[in-house]
């Protein structure tokens, strides 16, 4: 069966001592950044992993993920660029929780899984005033699914962008 639109079977939450789990992204750059935190947990319990990531989430995740753990980038539109033979079966990313998180017990305390190119945050750094706290905002969603539950109209942050101490900044993309 295709998974996806690749020519790989359905993940059945198996491990893969043989080959690599393809695991892919819609492009949906806010959820792709959230599951990323899933994807240690599903390689410890798949084994190796190919994640076809959005090209600009690529640099970002090559830094942050396990090496057992290969990014391609991949825009939804071309086939991707790698070696796919070693791939056994695929799953869609956003989806990925129910083989590594069954109940509250499984979600492990908060601990960041991205890390920062730093090249790119000195500027940030620089400009830090002492005592204020840094706040990114995404407003938007276009998830035909559940967009509208992750939208809000700029305007609605009016109150909250006013609070003194805060510094945001703007993690939109598009228009």
């Amino acid at each position: 069966p295709a998974s996806g639109g690749f020519s790989v079977p359905v993940w059945d939450g198996a491990p893969i001592p043989d080959g690599e789990l393809l695991i892919w992204s819609e492009e949906k750059v806010g959820d792709d950044i959230l599951f990323a935190g899933l994807l240690t947990d599903l390689a410890r319990l798949a084994g190796r992993l190919r994640l076809l990531a959005p090209p600009r989430l690529v640099a970002l995740f090559r830094r942050s993920l396990p090496a057992t753990i290969s990014v391609t980038p991949y825009d939804g539109k071309r086939a991707p660029d790698c070696d796919m033979s070693q791939v056994r079966a695929g799953y869609l990313l956003e989806f990925v929780g129910r083989f590594v998180r069954h109940s509250p017990a499984d979600f492990p305390p908060p601990n960041p899984y991205l890390l920062v190119d730093d090249a790119l945050a000195e500027p940030y750094r620089a400009a830090r005033i002492p005592g204020e706290m840094r706040v990114g905002v995404a407003w938007h969603s276009i998830n035909s699914l559940i967009g509208d539950y992750k939208s809000q109209r700029l305007a609605d942050w009016a109150e909250i962008l006013t609070i003194p101490g805060l510094r945001f900044y703007s993690l939109q993309y598009g228009d």
